[in-house]
């Protein structure tokens, strides 16, 4: 399963750009694939409000098939600077 979490920053909010978030969820949908299919997703940060900073979102996979040791979740560093 794939699905997304910020990474403590409360003025960041991160999603999968899917149909839930297009219809007005604050949150996407979680999604569960079969060992060895892929599934491309749009990861989108929404800053609201924060101080200039780096911070970042974290996506995590998880499942009963994943071996120990194998890397399961990654970070999308955003630097927000002042426009």
């Amino acid at each position: 399963m794939i699905n997304q979490l910020n990474s403590g920053d409360d003025k960041l909010r991160c999603a999968f750009f899917d149909r839930d978030v297009k219809e007005g969820k604050t949150e996407s949908a979680s999604y569960t694939l079969s060992s060895g299919k892929q599934q491309k997703l749009v990861l989108i940060a929404k800053d609201d409000n924060g101080g200039l900073r780096r911070t970042g979102c974290n996506v995590k996979v998880t499942g009963s098939n994943i071996p120990e040791g194998e890397q399961n979740s990654g970070t999308l560093l955003v630097r927000v600077v002042k426009e």
